[in-house]
């Protein structure tokens, strides 16, 4: 990474308080990965999906988010990796449900004609179970393949 990216990279960052700029969730720079995991008590594979990135960062306002959205209703939710014990899950997902809960998130949210479902994991998978039949439905009348 070049020294150029480093610093707009860091002054967006800071300009975010550290947090995602779309979802709000905490992340980390190289230089205070280790001040991540430990007080966000996670293990060095776990921070991995914190780590700042261009993702998290305020895109250029070229107004390709605003079309995108407007264009088609979507469903995001958070999942993690399989083997991520129930008790981070929980963690996270108890972090995620206050950040949602925010003024400045469903602010957010309200400029995209979003909401926010807040609940479990649990809540989520089931959410999930009760749609994938009609979507697969749609997908075989459709002929809608996976690349």
């Amino acid at each position: 990474m070049t020294k150029r990216i480093k610093t707009l990279r860091s002054r967006a960052f800071r300009a975010q308080s550290g947090r995602c700029y779309y979802c709000r969730a905490p992340m980390w720079l190289p230089e205070n990965c280790n001040d991540f995991t430990r007080d966000h008590q996670l293990e060095d594979q776990q921070a991995h999906r914190f780590q700042c990135t261009a993702e998290h960062l305020l895109a250029p306002d070229i107004g390709i988010f605003d079309r995108m959205f407007d264009a088609a209703e979507g469903l995001d939710g958070l999942t993690w990796v399989y083997e991520t014990p129930a008790a981070i899950v929980e963690k996270l997902n108890g972090a995620v449900n206050e950040i949602l809960k925010s003024k400045d998130a469903q602010a957010g949210l309200a400029r995209l004609s979003a909401e926010a479902k807040i609940g479990s994991p649990q809540d989520f998978a089931a959410f999930i179970g009760a749609e994938a039949p009609r979507w697969a439905a749609i997908a075989n009348e459709t002929g809608i393949k996976v690349d």
